[in-house]
């Protein structure tokens, strides 16, 4: 299930296709750049690298091309017209412990309080009630997939989350944002 990511990839000017892995040979794998992580992990380089940086590293892309936005998607009328300024996620609530990439330091509660009125959640039907039972309630823009999560976030000013799927996408959007940062991997 490829859960929207295709059609947010071909939503992009540069991308011609995005197509099925069928043991054909790839122009360009997007796992490439994990043996090349591993590596470096293991050898005590990097930790404080994003996944970004690895991926422009391992591709031969200048860093400089991720400070302007790489990634877009047309407006959609039914997100945008009631689309809050600041989106919010917070990936992760339903994982066992060890694969929940976020801190209790993270100031939730002073965020819902400061931007509640102006703030909607995107993300899992699970997460948004875990976000609402630990801070309070925003509404939750309920989307089917990445692509249209991704709609969601083109329209907002702000975006607030954790290191998870939408925060790249709201960077790759080049919107502000801010980030809770999962110190184990940072």
């Amino acid at each position: 299930n490829w859960r929207g990511l295709d059609l947010l990839l071909k939503a992009q000017p540069y991308i011609h296709d995005v197509l099925e892995w069928r043991g054909q040979r790839p122009n360009v794998n997007g796992d490439d750049f994990r043996a090349h992580m591993q590596r470096a992990l293991r050898r005590g380089e990097g930790r404080n690298k994003s996944l970004l940086d690895w991926q422009l590293d391992t591709h031969g892309i200048p860093h400089e091309s991720a400070k302007e936005p790489w990634l877009s998607v047309p407006t959609n009328s039914e997100f945008n017209s009631a689309c809050p300024r600041v989106i919010i996620n917070r990936s992760g609530s339903n994982r066992p412990p060890e694969n929940q990439y976020f801190i209790m330091l993270f100031p939730w509660h002073r965020v819902w309080q400061k931007y509640k009125d102006h703030a909607a959640f995107v993300g899992l039907p699970e997460e948004h009630e875990a976000f609402c039972g630990a801070c309070g309630e925003i509404p939750h823009c309920v989307t089917s997939n990445l692509y249209e999560a991704a709609q969601v976030i083109q329209g907002c000013e702000l975006f607030i989350g954790n290191q998870s799927c939408p925060y790249w996408i709201a960077t790759a959007m080049g919107k502000r944002t801010v980030l809770e940062v999962w110190l184990h991997g940072p």
